[in-house]
């Protein structure tokens, strides 16, 4: 994430962040299908699927121009050998370096209508969470170009995405093959935390803001078999008041909002938390590598969930 790391502006990307996370909470109930019931070995057109919103989408070829929303569509094209069909991009798309040479027809104040229609997609692939305004959707339908919404609030939903997007692309075989290949990295980093004792864990995204149940980070820790101490507090993200965090005490604390990596937390009061006098804590800046690997449901999943491996039971 290429983040400006002055307070205001954390401030503004805080709430930002926070209410893509919520928005992704609230749209997954709208429909809960799974993706993977649309994969075929080959893609015949027109093709008919379904998006996360429950809208059928028809795409009549495989798409040459794409739009990406979000950093996780983002990095699952480039993934797929789709670079060179990406014709827009948003400005929080930092990975791999080549997005960052793409145009930035997305940022934290919506889609550059302008932009859109002058890029010339065939198909824009979007994260629910970074929304399309009504009258935007609208303009873009009848300039004949294709919308697919997407969502992410479970590691499962990421592997049916890259999925999806292989079906829509007709990179069936590519994408079948690094879904394998993510599996397979996530099977053996759960099997090593099968052997570790449970850790409870808490994950502060930014003023004790953080990861309830049935979000993408809570699978996370799910599936190394730590317990999220905010779990229980509520589903979707949630601010924990300090008071909670304190009597819940948990084994480990991580912090993806600090100015910089290995920053201690600025609440003087989370001094008192067990993992931070037994130094089993992490702190990662807003703008670091870990802070994105950890926040974006993307290809690098694994690479995630070693990396909190690594914190929860090696620190």
């Amino acid at each position: 994430m290429n983040f400006n790391t002055n307070r205001t502006t954390k401030k503004i990307l805080l709430a930002l962040l926070l209410s893509i996370y919520l928005f992704v909470f609230v749209a997954c109930g709208a429909a809960m299908g799974s993706k993977t019931d649309n994969a075929t070995a080959t893609s015949v057109y027109p093709l008919t699927i379904t998006d996360d919103l429950g809208n059928q989408v028809v795409i009549d070829k495989a798409p040459q121009r794409i739009v990406s929303s979000s950093p996780s569509i983002t990095e699952i094209l480039f993934a797929l050998g789709l670079g060179d069909s990406i014709v827009g991009v948003s400005n929080s798309c930092d990975y791999p370096e080549e997005a960052q040479s793409k145009p930035q027809l997305f940022d934290f104040a919506g889609p550059n209508i302008e932009g859109l229609l002058s890029a010339k997609p065939d198909i824009i692939l979007s994260d629910v969470a970074y929304g399309i305004p009504e009258d935007t959707m609208t303009i873009l339908k009848n300039s004949n170009v294709t919308i697919v919404l997407m969502t992410y609030n479970s590691v499962d939903d990421v592997l049916d995405n890259i999925l999806l997007i292989g079906q829509i692309t007709d990179k069936n075989k590519e994408a079948d093959l690094l879904v394998k290949k993510i599996s397979a990295d996530i099977d053996s980093v759960a099997a090593k935390a099968k052997k570790q004792p449970q850790k409870s864990v808490f994950i502060n995204i930014g003023d004790l803001y953080t990861t309830g149940a049935n979000t993408y980070m809570d699978d996370m820790l799910n599936k190394l078999g730590a317990k999220n101490i905010a779990a229980e507090a509520g589903q979707g993200w949630l601010q924990l008041p300090v008071e909670t965090l304190l009597e819940k005490d948990p084994d480990v604390y991580i912090d993806i909002s600090v100015q910089n990596n290995g920053d201690m937390p600025a609440d003087p009061l989370l001094s008192n938390l067990s993992a931070i006098q037994k130094k089993h804590y992490a702190t990662y800046a807003f703008s670091s590598n870990e802070t994105s690997l950890l926040s974006r449901p993307g290809p690098r999943v694994a690479e995630a969930l070693q990396l909190l491996y690594d914190t929860i039971f090696e620190k």
